[in-house]
């Protein structure tokens, strides 16, 4: 069980892999702004980076280490059986890998 705090328009997965002692969250950000017309008749669609996201895990393990695929500074810190996991900005993608010991 997971609780997230970020726009809908972001798209969490969470993997866990209990052999291996560790999690994974996937967030895909699908916040774009309005159509903007360019010169040549085409359209241009801009994702809109979002900041202050937090997702918090429901596990008792504690955790070793957290890394970002695009090397976001995630802090993380447990609290009352969470790891809660504090990502400052997503831009497209990420990729949060988080092993516990």
């Amino acid at each position: 069980m997971e609780t997230i705090d970020c726009p809908h328009t972001v798209e969490v997965r969470l993997f866990h892999d209990a052999e291996r002692r560790r999690f994974q969250v996937i967030l895909v950000n699908q916040t774009t702004n309005p159509l903007v017309r360019v010169a040549n008749n085409g359209v241009v669609r801009y994702v809109t980076p979002q900041k202050g996201l937090r997702i918090a895990v429901n596990t008792d393990l504690a955790v070793k280490q957290v890394r970002s695929v695009v090397g976001t500074d995630v802090q993380c810190h447990a609290d009352d059986g969470q790891v809660i996991l504090d990502i400052p900005v997503l831009d497209l993608y990420d990729s949060i890998l988080v092993e516990c010991v």
